[in-house]
């Protein structure tokens, strides 16, 4: 996906690039010419008007399609609190958050289980993914009160889902306005102790 947006955007500027050229280059070329008033124009002036013209119809379609690319760029650890609050308070149809472990004092101490009630409330979905693989290395160092918190949360209706995924992918996803991939475990760390974290934002 994003290297389908990277290729578009080298193509869209390649042709910004080709067509204002050629565009300047019409433009010198009939600004040169010299027209006598009492005379009509020669058939070659007004052929090269209308290709200028043309030209820059077709630039300002490029620049209104190159408005419509998505927004991609790197985060640092502390962007990444901020976003999350931002999809909690601007989403409305769906919020997914996948984090491999969730500890209960960062439900509480970011808001977080505030939020996805008063979502809910508002009948947005939430679904929440969570588990590491079987791994002796990283082992699955989930609080059991989270989960039972977000499970007493998950039966008060449809709207709001916690599953094991047995993953150790980070990913936020708000709406159709917004998606990170990142390095960041969205609901087993705070942002308080600093740490480098790195993540790839992507909105439009």
């Amino acid at each position: 996906f994003h290297i389908s947006i990277f290729v578009s955007i080298l193509n869209i500027e390649s042709l910004c690039e080709i067509t204002a050229e050629l565009g300047e280059y019409v433009y010198d070329k009939t600004e040169r010419v010299s027209v006598d008033q009492n005379e009509s124009e020669p058939p070659t002036i007004i052929a090269l008007r209308s290709e200028r013209d043309r030209y820059q119809m077709e630039l300002e379609l490029i620049r209104n399609k190159m408005s419509e690319i998505p927004e991609t760029r790197t985060i640092g650890t502390r962007e990444h609190q901020a976003l999350l609050e931002e999809a909690i308070n601007n989403a409305k149809k769906s919020l997914i958050v996948i984090s491999p472990w969730i500890r209960l004092p960062v439900l509480n101490n970011t808001g977080f289980l505030r939020g996805i009630e008063r979502l809910i409330n508002n009948n947005c979905e939430v679904w929440i993914g969570h588990g590491m693989p079987s791994n002796p290395r990283h082992q699955d160092s989930t609080d059991k009160d989270a989960l039972d918190k977000l499970d007493e949360l998950s039966r008060r209706g449809p709207l709001f889902r916690v599953g094991n995924l047995e993953t150790h992918e980070k990913i936020m996803i708000c709406d159709d306005l917004f998606y990170v991939v990142t390095s960041y475990n969205w609901l087993s760390y705070d942002g308080r102790k600093h740490r480098f974290e790195r993540g790839q934002l992507v909105r439009g």
